[in-house]
């Protein structure tokens, strides 16, 4: 009898062995076929690919080997279709089954879960995330740059100091002191982060052999329909990512401010900073979408997750507590130095900003001298702001007091050439 005409052909959950047959590619018609809860051998046959109307194939609960790369155009089937097959990990064959075209892969466990998972890696995604941002970041920079030499800004970037923005209780700070040793510590600090957070991508990948990608659906052997037993709800989605967001968004926005304070100070070290921050947070932001996408069942799962995940972000802080309590008086020294450091760089740009604010030519002899002078000293006089000691210079210091006055148009053009006359 001829069967050409075929449409639905269901033969799930019975004993059958050998081989799916060949000759089901004669069945142009066929839209339905399941042959699942089998004991059936071997690999998908070629000859499939005819069936351009199947919308419906359950090959799951066999021992089937091999992959589908006849499946090259996936479409065929449209997007809708039911592809089931054992294509999930842990398998229970030493070859097991790759199937490109399978919407929905089952386990040696008669578990499963959606392939589509497997179309892009959370390490892959993860780096095309942090190399997007990057960009994002480079342009960040260069179009702050620019607004900064073009409207010759003090700040556009709020008053906080590059050593509280890079964090006072975190080892990061450690940059901006001197010497090699609190490079060192940040750099391995970093390391161990992105170790960490990498080892909870890996788990969060479906393909991986020690994934803890939970799976989730179930397609029972008395009938053909598979239900998702994952008892995730956008509210849970939401809290989360508000909570997330709570805790991450605050070094996320000082990491793109150093890095623009970096283009006003022309600093190496904030730059850094501002990189490591950004990186280390995105990291930890994608990173936790991946691994609650993967095992989280339950609202209070996904948010106890997040919490976890969250204390990888902060293992910065937490070497730093370390530190306080095995080197304090080495710790204290290097605290001084960014605090140093951080105040050098705003007095530069304040300096920098006062002459270009009253637009002095360094042709005056007065500005001159005194510009040699607070170079020499790495000191800032504004307005009438002026420390009177010995070591500064009193008489330069009320020099530049008279020539910031006479710029203002409140004194005369002879008492201004009288301290002129007086350096010269």
């Amino acid at each position: 009898m001829k069967m050409n005409n075929l449409v639905e052909l269901l033969l799930y959950n019975n004993e059958f062995t050998g081989t799916i047959p060949t000759e089901l590619g004669l069945l142009n018609y066929l839209e339905s076929f399941a042959l699942s809860y089998n004991s059936l051998k071997g690999g998908i046959p070629s000859e499939i690919g005819n069936l351009k109307n199947l919308s419906l194939l359950h090959l799951q609960g066999n021992m089937l080997t091999g992959n589908t790369e006849w499946m090259t155009n996936c479409m065929i089937w449209g997007e809708d279709r039911s592809f089931v097959a054992d294509c999930g990990i842990p398998s229970g064959v030493s070859d097991p089954l790759k199937c490109k075209c399978c919407n929905i892969c089952c386990n040696v466990y008669e578990r499963c879960q959606t392939s589509s998972s497997e179309e892009m890696t959370p390490g892959a995604f993860a780096a095309v995330s942090l190399g997007s941002f990057a960009g994002f970041v480079l342009l960040f920079g260069f179009v702050t740059m620019c607004i900064i030499a073009r409207h010759k800004l003090k700040s556009v970037f709020g008053d906080l100091d590059v050593y509280t923005l890079s964090g006072t209780d975190s080892v990061y700070s450690l940059i901006l002191g001197k010497g090699w040793i609190g490079v060192i510590i940040t750099v391995i600090t970093v390391v161990i982060q992105c170790l960490l957070f990498a080892g909870f991508l890996q788990a969060a990948y479906f393909g991986y052999d020690n994934s803890d990608w939970v799976y989730t659906i179930r397609c029972p052997s008395n009938r053909l329909e598979c239900d998702d037993e994952r008892g995730l709800s956008t509210y849970a989605w939401a809290i989360s990512g508000v909570f997330i967001m709570i805790s991450l968004l605050p070094d996320l926005l000082n990491g793109l401010k150093l890095i623009g304070k970096a283009a006003l100070f022309h600093s190496f070290r904030c730059f850094t900073i501002g990189i490591v921050l950004v990186f280390v947070t995105t990291l930890a932001i994608v990173t936790s979408f991946f691994y609650n996408y993967a095992i989280a069942q339950s609202d209070t799962e996904m948010i106890i997750n997040a919490a976890v995940l969250l204390f990888v972000n902060d293992v910065d802080e937490r070497v730093l507590l370390v530190l306080e309590n095995v080197c304090f008086a080495w710790l204290k020294d290097r605290k001084e130095e960014a605090k140093e450091y951080s105040e050098q760089l705003l007095h530069g740009v304040v300096r920098q900003n006062v002459v270009q604010s009253y637009r002095v030519s360094y042709n005056d002899p007065v500005i001159a001298h005194l510009m040699r002078r607070i170079v020499e000293l790495e000191e800032i006089c504004v307005t009438s702001s002026v420390t009177d000691s010995a070591d500064t210079g009193s008489d330069d210091s009320e020099c530049f007091k008279s020539t910031v006055s006479h710029l203002n148009g409140s004194e005369s053009q002879s008492e201004h050439g009288k301290c002129a006359e007086s350096l010269s």
